[in-house]
Formats: structure tokens, sequence, C-alpha cells
């Protein structure tokens, strides 16, 4: 039997539960995806910004019950949750951490029938190769998944095919440094333009109808690593071309990531960066 090649995440994703009888009214006016779209049988792609329309973190969401449940960074699952818990209020709603009651794996094969049992399988749309694997802690003392699957600690080669599909990556070292649009997440259907009002909106609302994105996420490939975060300069220019989102080491002793940068360099097969060395930038295509 072929085995599935999962990916152990428990040091990358958490897990935060939100609840409460205002809890959707509450997430809509907080988060860049309309909650009022979502139902048991899908999740959406969002994120969460700051009031200047930074990214501080993006997200899977999905819902069992009157419970919605959040796939953050684990580096920004506390900010997340203190951060939420301050527009509470009066509401009713309830935030918790429940990562202890819960496993991720990332799989970069179909999700098949072996895992029909867990929990939740997400899987973005413009990337069917890559899917996050939801499972209940206790379902898994009676559930044998090493019979299914290969389990690996390693987690650069779940990462790096995100890359290959053009699907960002946030963390603690690249918070707040990003508008949703220049990560492409209206390309991947992780912003309503029609929802209305939430945090930020303002601003990636202006870009959207009144202005034009000058800056685009793009994958590239580097003979060094990168730190995500890291701005780009060219020799004699004092002014940054980009930022990257993220770096993987790669099989040929390379690496390979995700970075902003601006639109007059788009055109450019190589840039030279005065410290790192040339790298390649390619356009990301999504289907």
């Amino acid at each position: 039997m072929l085995k599935n090649q999962l990916f152990d995440l428990s040091n990358d994703e958490s897990l935060i539960s939100i609840s409460g009888k205002d809890a959707s009214t509450f997430l809509q006016g907080q988060i860049t995806c309309d909650i009022n779209s979502l139902t048991e049988e899908n999740h959406l792609y969002g994120s969460l910004c700051n009031p200047k329309g930074r990214v501080i973190s993006l997200f899977y969401i999905f819902k069992r019950l009157d419970v919605f449940f959040v796939v953050v960074p684990k580096s920004l699952s506390d900010v997340l949750v203190k951060r939420l818990k301050m527009f509470v209020f009066r509401s009713k709603v309830e935030i918790q951490d429940v990562n202890d009651n819960f496993i991720i794996y990332g799989d970069i094969s179909t999700a098949d029938n072996a895992f029909s049992n867990s929990f939740k399988i997400l899987t973005h749309s413009t990337n069917q190769k890559n899917s996050l694997i939801i499972f209940e802690q206790k379902y898994l003392k009676s559930f044998k998944i090493e019979v299914f699957a290969t389990i690996s600690n390693g987690t650069s080669a779940f990462y790096l095919q995100l890359i290959e599909a053009g699907v960002p990556r946030i963390t603690s070292l690249t918070s707040e440094l990003f508008i949703p649009q220049t990560l492409n997440l209206d390309l991947l259907d992780g912003i309503s333009f029609t929802k209305g009002c939430y945090t930020g909106q303002e601003i990636i609302a202006r870009l959207h109808y009144k202005g034009s994105v000058k800056r685009r996420m793009y994958y590239f490939e580097a003979t060094n690593m990168i730190q995500p975060g890291t701005d780009l300069f060219i020799s004699g220019e004092s002014n940054s071309l980009g930022t990257i989102v993220d770096c993987q080491p790669t099989s040929n002793q390379s690496y390979a990531g995700t970075a902003v940068i601006k639109d007059n360099y788009s055109t450019h097969t190589s840039i030279n960066c005065d410290e790192f060395g040339k790298i390649t930038i390619k356009p990301i295509k999504y289907s």
C-alpha cells in the first residue's frame, strides 16, 4: 500500500476556537474573508489585519456546529488571541487556544479516504496538492496513522510546495509588513470586497477600487538562504526593491522562496542583490 507523506506541523501551526452567540458577527468585523459564506462543508482562507491594512496573520477558518476554528502560525497564536480579545468588549464571544486537543499534519499529496475520519481537511482552491489535516488527539489514540502515512518531523518540503504554489506564509518575522493584495490574497480568494467593514478595510478597499497594486508577490530562487522579512537592495540604490516573505531549502542545494517585489522589477528574470548575489524571479500563475 502506497503511504501518504505527512509532515508533523505541531511546532509551526496552531488552532484557535472562537465561539459564543456573537462569534459570527464579531469575526465578520475583524477578518478579510466573508464569514457569512462559511458552512460546515467548506472552509475559508483570509487574513487578520491591523488598522493600517497590514497583515498580522494569514489563516484558514472552518466551522463545526456553532464553533469557529482558526488555523494560524504557532509563532503568532498568542498575539492573535490577545489581539482578538481586545475587541470583544461586551460581545458574547469566547476565544481559546485549543491546540493541545488537536494535531495538525501537512500532506503533499491529495488527502485520500484514509483520512476521511479526520476532524478537518483544508486544501486551498488554487493548490490541490497540499492539505492541512487536523486530527483530534483523542481520536489518534485508536487510529494508527502510521499504517496509512509516513510521518516526518522536518517541514521544509511541505512549506517549499506552498512556495511553489504561490501560497504565502506569514510568521512573527513578517507580521504587519504587507498589505493583503501584495501577498496576492485578492488572487487567492482571501479578500471579500463586498462584505462591509472590518479592521483595515478602508486601506484595502481603497487600493482595490482607486489605486493600483504596485508590489506583488513573486517566486524566487537563490544560492543563499535569505531570512523572511529581509529587505532586498541593488548596489547603489538606497530604496528596497522588495521584501522576503518565505524561503526554504530545495533538493539541489539552493533555496526557493516568495518575495513581495516592486512592479518595475517584475519584468526582470534575475536581480543582483547587494548581500545575497543573484536571485532569479518568476511571476506566480494561479489556476
